[in-house]
């Protein structure tokens, strides 16, 4: 039929993807900061389109995890982490420490902590009450 359905990628001459185009004609750029950290993604539906930010100011953990980012919306995610950099807390807010849009709590156990979610707990605005998931494994 003639249409290539392929997905092209570029990279840095450090190896880290830089950019992807889309068979649909897509771009998605991703900036990497001075330590090679993702710092700013970006997209345009196709080429005569404008770039979009999706995502910018990354902080990162001392792990190098990231710890918050701001959307393209202007709201801010950020994850809080356990001693074993398991995620305990994703919240969405209007800041990197505002947790009022949306926050997922998540236990893992203190003494049998094995990597399992023992339960997840979801806060929403206008909620009388969080909702509690709680799980087991066999």
């Amino acid at each position: 039929d003639g249409n290539d359905y392929t997905t092209e990628y570029a990279y840095n001459l450090a190896g880290a993807m830089i950019e992807q185009t889309y068979p649909s004609t897509r771009k998605v750029q991703l900036s990497l900061d001075a330590s090679g950290d993702l710092a700013n993604v970006q997209s345009k539906e196709n080429s005569s389109a404008i770039y979009k930010t999706y995502a910018n100011d990354f902080t990162y953990n001392a792990a190098g995890a990231v710890s918050s980012l701001k959307l393209g919306n202007g709201k801010f995610e950020s994850t809080s982490f356990n001693s074993r950099l398991q995620p305990t807390q994703i919240a969405l807010g209007h800041s990197e420490t505002d947790t009022g849009l949306l926050k997922l709590g998540y236990t893992y156990g203190s003494t049998d902590n094995n990597g399992n979610v023992l339960t997840q707990t979801i806060t929403v605005p206008g909620m009388t009450y969080p909702l509690i998931q709680t799980y087991s494994y066999d």
